[in-house]
């Protein structure tokens, strides 16, 4: 299966590879069935063949599909070690002989179990990722009269910067929608990283070492850029820099967070300048 992977010309369409008591590195049978059954094809299974060295070699480092590694806590012909390759961490025990996990004998079976919760699990990333793909924002009128696009305006933000933030924003609510109820203490704990990066750099502003308003949201943006595969980096695999940026405006959506864009700015001249421009 791991030659039909590689060299097939539609691997691609090859998603999810299911590796079930397969002897990545030969099974140790495998050594005496050859001499008892004489099969060059059994030969290839044993440990440390050459056939089964290139391959292995040649599977890490290619571009593979999401792979999982199951293996028997009870088989004697393929062990631990060689169903699942040192390169990986997707290792799962199975209550099962070789027999049983290579032939269950219905869907109630431990290692069935396992599978279709792969496959779903795999279907719902799919299907995750499709959801939280960047979309455009279709009216540009569309939230106008919300707080931190207000906020934005009277920091003389104007154009590109809130069509932009406007469309960051719109993704953000896809993405949090989405893991809301499935994963609520990750997206809680990303939410609290990406304002505390927000505060070190309006603290810059009250000191001067940052001159406006214009500079403080480059060096926000930037900086969850920059922090976006580390310090934020999380579990939610599909919010990207794109989702963690229109976060902050959902943040500033909320008037107990205090994002502001100017040290001197407050609810009043929100209500200023909503009074001006109804």
């Amino acid at each position: 299966m791991k030659s039909l992977v590689l060299n097939s010309d539609e691997r691609s369409r090859i998603k999810v590879f299911l590796s079930i008591a397969v002897p990545h590195s030969g099974a140790i049978l495998a050594s005496f069935g050859k001499l008892i059954l004489g099969n060059p094809n059994i030969e290839e299974l044993s440990p440390l063949n050459p056939v089964v060295d290139d391959l292995t070699r040649r599977w890490i480092k290619a571009e593979k599909p999401e792979t999982k590694y199951l293996y028997g806590t009870y088989d004697d012909f393929v062990t631990k070690e060689s169903a699942c390759p040192p390169e990986t961490s997707e290792s799962i025990a199975c209550e099962h002989d070789h027999n049983s996990i290579t032939k269950p004998s219905d869907e109630t079976e431990t290692v069935v179990k396992i599978c279709e919760s792969a496959l779903h699990d795999f279907a719902k990333k799919k299907f995750i990722e499709a959801e939280l793909s960047h979309k455009e924002l279709q009216n540009p009128d569309e939230y106008n009269q919300h707080l931190y696009v207000l906020k934005l305006l009277i920091s003389k933000l104007t154009g590109v910067v809130v069509t932009q933030a406007k469309t960051m924003y719109y993704n953000a609510e896809y993405a949090s929608r989405t893991y809301s109820e499935t994963d609520s203490e990750a997206l809680l704990a990303l939410y609290n990283k990406i304002k505390a990066l927000y505060v070190a750099e309006f603290l810059k502003l009250q000191s001067g070492a940052v001159k406006n308003s214009a500079e403080l949201v480059a060096n926000i943006y930037e900086k969850i850029r920059i922090e976006d595969a580390t310090s934020l980096k999380t579990a939610l695999d599909a919010v990207d820099f794109f989702h963690k940026t229109g976060m902050l405006h959902q943040l500033a959506d909320v008037e107990e967070h205090q994002i502001w864009w100017d040290k001197d700015h407050d609810m009043n001249l929100i209500d200023d300048y909503r009074k001006k421009h109804a």
